[in-house]
Order: structure tokens, then sequence, then C-alpha cells
């Protein structure tokens, strides 16, 4: 399944040289997540991109009926 998203696409475009496997000179662009990613709760912690690292602050979700607090909730 894993190599659906990484192996394979990368060979089908072509890129499978820079792309598509964790290795010396190739490059890499990982999220990490707080649970498995088919989770509903699964929230991206970290991602490294082109060599830096991206940190973002988990919030748990809103029990459900209740609605989030934050800069993207609904406004009253």
């Amino acid at each position: 399944a894993l190599a659906a998203l990484t192996t394979t696409p990368a060979k089908l475009f072509g890129v499978d040289r820079d792309l598509g496997t964790l290795a010396a000179a190739k490059a890499a662009h990982i999220a990490i997540f707080t649970k498995k990613i088919e989770d509903k709760e699964a929230r991206c912690h970290f991602t490294i991109a082109a060599g830096r690292l991206f940190e973002f602050d988990v919030k748990k979700p809103a029990p459900k009926g209740k609605k989030p607090k934050g800069d993207n909730a609904e406004r009253d």
C-alpha cells in the first residue's frame, strides 16, 4: 500500500532517481502524524520538506456536538 503513494508514482512520472524512497541524495518530503493516517483523529505533527522541519501545534478535536474554538471556528 505504501508503494502506491511513493515508489510507484515516482517511477510512473520518471522521477524515481530523485524521489520515491528515502535514500542519500534524494529529496525527502515526510509527514508525521499523531495517529495512523486513516484515523479520523490523526493530526499532522511534523512535516519535513526539502530538508526543513515544520512543526504544527496539534490540538485535540472538539467533542462531538461542541463548536471548535480558534482561528478556523465559525463566528456567532
